[in-house]
């Protein structure tokens, strides 16, 4: 029901595949943006959490409780991402400026970071932000600050019956 005037998600398939039902009911295209795809995590990618908790128990305990000082092996670190984030805000807002309504649909790591950058949270509290399968978090400038006006929100979903909790599928 939000107003929107552009959308911009994750070149990868799955989100193409969420911003493609909401670009059809906004009569609108979507941009795919490299720069949003998911956390790159490098040899950890496929692999189940005891099997990296075995071969690398102290970067999957950095990675659950310093995420800000995690370093992944072959992969980016959330400061890595974080950079790349930012490229993708200035890109994104230097085509479309301050004043419209941007929706940007990309993954759980990746919103999280997106929403420590422009909230002014240290990304080794990024884990104290829940986000859900297909929930929708929304920010708006007051006064030149950002703020947060719903984080996490899949009332949506639940309401639809369906599980917005990637753990509970």
């Amino acid at each position: 029901h939000l107003p929107v005037d552009k959308i911009y998600c994750s070149s990868m398939l799955r989100a193409c595949m969420t911003a493609a039902p909401l670009a059809m009911s906004k009569n609108m295209s979507y941009q795919p943006l490299d720069l949003l795809q998911e956390v790159s995590f490098g040899a950890w990618e496929g692999l189940e959490y005891a099997e990296i908790s075995r071969r690398w128990p102290k970067e999957m305990d950095d990675f659950l409780t310093r995420p800000g000082e995690w370093i992944p092996p072959q992969g980016e670190s959330f400061h890595d991402v974080a950079r790349r984030c930012q490229a993708a805000f200035d890109y994104i807002f230097e085509r479309e400026g301050h004043e419209k309504n941007i929706a940007i649909v990309s993954h759980g790591g990746i919103i999280r970071v997106q929403l420590c950058l422009l909230l002014g949270i240290p990304l080794n509290n990024l884990w104290k932000l829940s986000v859900h399968n297909v929930s929708v978090s929304t920010l708006n400038d007051w006064q030149g600050n950002i703020i947060a006006e719903t984080i996490n929100d899949a009332h949506f979903a639940r309401e639809q019956g369906k599980s917005v909790n990637w753990l509970h599928k």
